[in-house]
């Protein structure tokens, strides 16, 4: 005989998610739900079909792998213009 996985307070917190979002597709549902039982923030990563516990392991786990990198962010300018008379304006 099977036994009951979900608590009569989640299975509440279920149906309020499901009447709040009543075009929830199963994979959405499943997310809440494995983020209220486990107290977790999951983040389904499409390309590989799997599902990580928090978007930091995802990060974490893809840079591990070669499979993301980030990229350094220039600012050309913070604070006041600084204006020389002989350069002309140019556009980036």
């Amino acid at each position: 005989m099977a036994t009951l996985v979900i608590s009569e307070n989640l299975k509440d917190e279920l149906l309020k998610f499901l009447k709040k979002n009543k075009k929830a597709d199963l994979i959405t549902t499943y997310l809440y739900f494995l983020e209220k039982k486990f107290h977790i923030k999951p983040v389904l990563f499409i390309r590989e079909k799997r599902i990580y516990q928090s978007q930091e392991e995802l990060v974490k786990t893809l840079e591990s792998q070669g499979k993301l990198w980030r990229e350094t962010e220039i600012k050309i300018q913070i604070g006041q213009q600084g204006v020389f008379r002989n350069i002309k304006t140019f556009y980036l």
